[in-house]
């Protein structure tokens, strides 16, 4: 008995360690480094140290910063890569660690599901059973762990709703996603002047004499595959966070390191991320026209007096450089709509035939991520969303999925809030939806993170309104001047 209690005294105090703030900030930067030291000496596997770091602090901790965890490392998945394992990556692992836990913690407290919670299931199961029979016969997948990988990421949402103990606060959870994402950037800027194999993800720098400025052999992605997703991890974040600024207590350390995630993402040259930005800024200023008009004159005067900085500054063939990806000469073999579309228009059109000629895969889709390994011959991926659901799952695995979505991000419950401040919480949702008109992102961690950011917001949105039960209480804590 004795023994008991100084082992219960020893893991509490490792506890109290454990859920210091210091000792968490440490961890971070300690993994992170890990990560960094594994891509640079071409030792992938020194990144399982990583992953049992990670999934120890989650098992001893009392569990209230897990979930930021996974927002940080998010945009740091590529330091999880390996090149021997079967599994593509060890961050799939760690959120299989945090299911894992949750169910676990619910299960000793015998605490009662909440009614979100069981809506949302109840919405998922008809889309599973339907898809994995298809996935089954199909053979859709390379292995079995895609599939469940797939289906632990779309859950996220339903999993953090069941974890009490966890931080699910907004600021807090966006604001770790936005760390991330600027580490994630300056890791792979930096990394992008050292000269190695794994130039997937690395761009190297070269002169140009003729042009007068420095170019980059390939567009920069920063730690990730590609630029778009590199864009789409980015964008994601920002938006959270410029269309709820006032939501966040440090909102202007994040103006700044939204700043910089912004010209990083830049050297990637994305279209889709250009297109995005610009959305949200006149989403922006939609909101604050129809609340302030003088702060409308104001982001204007701004936003001209920058852009003549930047032609001075850079001169036009610098402001070309950037906007390069938008000036294009359509030739003999493309249409306008391919230059527009940066080629992906026909690809579009060949899909949309494929699919109408065969009503069985109209119907029932091939199954999870076939839009990768069941592709015509020869043909290349979709390069969009739409076509990417219905070509996985088909219009009636694509219906279950719109269902399970509406249900998971809690969207509702929004009737009774203000229409101003429900068209804002769909804000990062429309814009992920337009940037994902020219990708394939089923099977995606970033079209799973949209669903639990957006869940997030409304929860807490949903929060404000019913715990102080007014419309006028509701719009001052949504401007930051009644504490929730």
């Amino acid at each position: 008995m004795n023994c008991d209690s100084k082992g219960l005294k020893k893991l509490f105090v490792l506890r109290k360690i454990f859920d210091s703030k210091g000792f968490f900030i440490f961890l971070l930067i300690f993994c992170t480094a890990i990560g960094v030291f594994s891509v640079v000496l071409l030792k992938p596997y020194t990144s399982i140290a990583i992953f049992f770091l990670l999934s120890i602090y989650m098992m001893v901790s009392s569990g209230k910063r897990n979930l930021l965890i996974l927002l940080f490392f998010l945009p740091l998945d590529g330091l999880f890569l390996t090149f021997s394992l079967s599994i593509s990556s060890l961050y799939t692992v760690l959120v299989g660690v945090y299911l894992l836990i949750v169910l676990f913690k619910m299960i000793y407290s015998k605490k009662r599901f909440p009614l979100y919670s069981l809506l949302s299931i109840a919405a998922f199961v008809p889309f599973f059973l339907i898809t994995i029979v298809v996935t089954i016969y199909y053979r859709a997948t390379l292995s079995i762990f895609t599939a469940i990988s797939f289906y632990v990421y779309l859950l996220l949402p339903v999993i953090v709703s069941l974890d009490y103990e966890t931080d699910k606060s907004f600021e807090s959870t966006i604001s770790f996603y936005l760390y991330g994402c600027l580490a994630s950037l300056l890791i792979g800027l930096v990394l992008a002047f050292i000269p190695f194999t794994r130039s997937n993800y690395l761009v190297f720098i070269e002169d140009d004499p003729t042009k007068g400025w420095t170019l980059f052999k390939t567009r920069f992605s920063g730690l990730c595959v590609d630029q778009n997703e590199m864009s789409l991890i980015m964008i994601i974040p920002m938006s959270f966070f410029l269309l709820f600024p006032k939501r966040f207590s440090n909102k202007k350390t994040l103006y700044f390191i939204t700043l910089g995630i912004f010209l990083l993402t830049l050297l990637g040259e994305s279209k889709s991320f250009l297109i995005c930005f610009a959305l949200l800024l006149i989403f922006i200023a939609i909101r604050v026209a129809i609340k302030k008009f003088e702060k409308t004159l104001l982001i204007v005067a701004v936003i001209t007096s920058l852009f003549a900085l930047m032609i001075l500054f850079y001169g036009t063939s610098g402001i070309a450089l950037i906007f390069s990806r938008f000036i294009a000469i359509t030739s003999d073999n493309e249409s306008l709509m391919d230059v527009i579309t940066t080629g992906r228009y026909s690809i579009w059109v060949y899909y949309n035939n494929y699919l109408f000629s065969n009503p069985l895969l109209l119907l029932f889709g091939q199954g999870v991520r076939s839009s990768y390994y069941n592709k015509p011959q020869n043909a290349p991926v979709c390069h969009n969303f739409v076509i990417n659901l219905v070509w996985d799952f088909g219009l009636l695995g694509t219906m279950f999925f719109i269902v399970y979505s509406f249900v998971a991000m809690d969207i509702h419950r929004n009737k009774n809030i203000p229409f101003l401040e429900n068209f804002e919480s769909l804000g990062p949702l429309i814009i992920f939806l337009v940037f994902g008109f020219g990708l394939t992102l089923t099977g995606s961690i970033e079209m799973d993170s949209i669903l639990l950011l957006t869940y997030i917001l409304n929860r807490e949105n949903n929060r404000i309104f019913f715990q102080r039960g007014s419309r006028k209480t509701y719009w001052m804590a949504s401007k930051g001047s009644l504490s929730i």
